[in-house]
């Protein structure tokens, strides 16, 4: 990361992947996902609306799955 006299904050692919994961770790608990952000290719673009910044990532991962009896 560096910084401009502008207070401008340029992060790379690989320092902006490391910052969700920790964040995504922190907030939701899920290291897995977390893992696999840092370990996989990515796309990341902001939405049409600039609402939301979206990450497309490469490979796959097992889903979290939620039974009848466990979500009761």
């Amino acid at each position: 990361m560096r910084t401009t006299s502008l207070k401008t904050i340029y992060l790379t692919e690989k320092e902006l992947k490391q910052a969700i994961a920790n964040w995504i770790e922190l907030e939701y608990k899920d290291t897995e996902l977390a893992v696999h952000l840092e370990e996989n290719p990515s796309e990341m673009t902001w939405s049409q609306d600039g609402k939301e910044f979206i990450i497309g990532m490469d490979g796959e991962i097992m889903d979290h799955i939620v039974t009848k009896s466990s979500a009761q």
